[in-house]
């Protein structure tokens, strides 16, 4: 901020002129003081948007990093529930059996030419 010097006034005597630059040192002073308080303002303002900015970031890395966690949890019990299912025994039923030995029939029937 820039200060223009006022005109310098008719002084008339030492003592007025002494009280003239005395004046514009407390003014220069003031503009400086005002100057320097703006700056501590905007240098707060700016490391508030600054941690706002991370808070934000954090949560939103937080929300994917969530969201990724419970995709991944959903995955792992899919795949669970499937092994499981997979590591049981199987055990042949009567209705197993008829179709294996008709299997067997008809490849028997295929590599004999049909006489099985």
């Amino acid at each position: 901020m820039a200060l223009d010097p006022p005109p310098p006034p008719a002084v008339a005597t030492a003592d007025e002129a002494i009280a003239c630059v005395l004046r514009q040192e407390r003014a220069a002073y003031e503009a400086i003081t005002a100057a320097q308080a703006q700056a501590l303002q905007q240098a707060e303002a700016a490391r508030a948007e600054a941690r706002a900015t991370a808070a934000r970031a954090e949560r939103r890395s937080r929300r994917i990093t969530e969201a990724f966690e419970r995709a991944g949890q959903a995955r792992t019990a899919a795949l669970d529930t499937q092994a499981a299912a997979m590591a049981q025994a199987h055990v042949p039923t009567a209705q197993d059996h008829a179709r294996l030995a008709q299997a067997v029939q008809a490849l028997a029937a295929e590599l004999t030419g049909g006489q099985a």
